[in-house]
């Protein structure tokens, strides 16, 4: 999904200590790890508009 964002919209990461893919890998992760309880009870859709 962040993908075809960035196609429309790419994202500038400028001088950041991180490669592009580690990036998104430290933002989801940050992003999905609250969420793990409810996730086990959503279906993908659901988990798609959640984010």
């Amino acid at each position: 999904m962040l993908q075809e964002i960035e196609t429309a919209d790419p994202i500038d990461y400028a001088d950041l200590p991180f490669g592009e893919k580690e990036l998104r890998r430290l933002v989801f992760g940050s992003l999905v790890e609250p969420h793990k309880p409810v996730q086990k009870d959503l279906n993908v859709d659901d988990l798609r508009a959640m984010y």
